[in-house]
């Protein structure tokens, strides 16, 4: 039995039990474990986070397949399970799960001989906790970590992991350019033309580089002629406060905010430290991003790698009213990070990206020639004056005093404006669009709604 074939039969229980497939992680650790690795072998998660996520692994696959199941029992589960059924392993049933992109983060450090020490160590611990530990899209990023670093190694590091994002920790020197370290462990200054000709090489990938090193402002404007997002810093800036100003960024990152929104959170993070040097890091968009709104790093890579609203615009050419319906529900709860959900967790409305919603609501509007969409009922709750009864029986959710059932909504073009999307992806338990609890939900959303689509 291959290592495929025992995530096939893997994947395959885990469908049948809860109904969801294995996650990109839960991929890697069965994956690893079957090479004999330990949790401290497997590179891009801190050894206590896949211990957490392996520990919830076990417990899932053991219910799914009715018996104990461990790292060290997992292969002869599957290899029983297989034999058991007594039939060659079938390729997994499509699916509508699409595994999330992973963002790359590679941190590079140095601090070479004769240089003032810094506290790299605990900046790279402080951002490992944040984003890769408690982060809600934790599993959407990748850590690796390079120490000491010289100019080859820079460039190893960029075509080993191919990262999203560059962050490097250290010496600036201003023009005279970063401080890298020689063979020796000296003091290698690397010039700003040479570290922006290395960045445009991966510029089809690499979308943010952080340089959080004093006087690196020069280097920043050079590199972001190539590369989307480039933060330098404008002057000295203290230890304290470049820790506090990295470790807010990834928090932000890991939060699903932009990188116009992570930059902006880790100047105030300064700010609120009661460290005056919140002007020192300078943000530097490149120059053609201006015109355009700005985007997540997943929100950025996702759509370098695939078009997850494509099987809802071809459920809307088609009139697939009902399927589209659905399809919209299903991209709801997954765009809201937690694709393990069966439901939209209404909380989730806080991290949740306009872009998306306004995506959803262009497709729906195109195909149903404006009578629904997300900003048709957002143009109803206002005209309803923010009354969820009046807004109700206006898309045709209720007719006079009684609630409509989920199997008696109108799926075609008959229906009252605004009268699908359905929304009922939200609610508690079924449609019940009455009780009380839901309403309040959907006003929430509606309110949402409000915010991001403008008139």
């Amino acid at each position: 039995m291959t290592p495929d074939d025992a995530l096939k039969i893997a994947d395959e229980a885990l469908i049948a039990h809860a109904g969801n497939p294995l996650t990109d992680i839960q991929r890697m650790i069965l994956r690893e474990s079957l090479a004999g690795k330990g949790y401290e072998g497997m590179e891009g998660y801190t050894p206590q986070h896949i211990k957490n996520e392996g520990k919830k692994l076990w417990d899932l696959l053991s219910k799914a397949l009715g018996e104990k199941v461990s790292k060290t029992s997992f292969k002869g589960a599957m290899e029983k399970r297989l034999h058991s059924n007594n039939v060659a392993v079938k390729p997994s049933m499509p699916s509508t799960y699409t595994p999330q992109p992973v963002t790359t983060v590679l941190i590079l450090s140095a601090n070479p001989k004769g240089t003032s020490p810094l506290r790299l160590d605990e900046e790279r611990r402080e951002i490992e906790t944040g984003l890769i530990e408690r982060s809600r899209l934790r599993d959407n990023f990748r850590l690796v970590s390079k120490v000491a670093v010289r100019s080859r190694d820079v460039q190893r590091a960029m075509l080993d992991h191919t990262p999203q994002v560059v962050h490097f920790s250290g010496h600036g020197a201003g023009e005279q350019g970063l401080a890298l370290e020689d063979e020796t462990g000296n003091v290698k200054l690397v010039y700003a033309d040479a570290l922006a000709a290395l960045f445009e090489l991966f510029a089809d990938s690499l979308q943010c580089v952080l340089l959080n090193a004093c006087y690196s402002e020069v280097q920043a404007k050079a590199i972001s002629q190539h590369i989307p997002y480039v933060i330098g810093m404008s002057d000295k800036i203290g230890d304290r406060a470049a820790i506090e100003f990295a470790v807010a960024f990834y928090d932000a990152l890991g939060a699903g905010r932009d990188m116009e929104f992570a930059y902006k959170s880790a100047c105030v993070a300064i700010k609120l430290a009661g460290i005056p040097q919140e002007h020192i890091p300078v943000l530097h968009p490149k120059p053609e991003l201006s015109a355009f709104a700005p985007e997540t790093i997943v929100e950025s890579l996702s759509k370098k790698q695939e078009n997850i609203f494509s099987d809802l615009e071809t459920f809307l050419q088609n009139h697939q009213w009902e399927e589209a319906d659905g399809e919209t529900a299903r991209l709801m709860i997954r765009l809201s990070g937690d694709e393990t959900e069966t439901q939209f967790k209404i909380d989730a409305l806080n991290d949740f990206s306009c872009n998306e919603l306004l995506e959803i609501d262009g497709l729906w509007k195109k195909y149903s020639q404006e009578k629904f969409g997300f900003t048709i009922q957002k143009n109803i709750w206002s005209r309803s004056r923010r009354d969820f009864d009046i807004f109700s029986s206006k898309v045709g959710w209720r007719i006079g005093n009684t609630w409509l059932e989920e199997s008696d909504l109108k799926y075609d073009l008959t229906a009252p404006q605004g009268h699908l999307p359905s929304l009922h992806w939200i609610h508690v338990q079924g449609w019940a669009i009455g009780n009380e609890k839901v309403g309040h939900n959907l006003h929430k959303l509606l309110e949402k709604l409000l915010s991001c689509l403008a008139p």
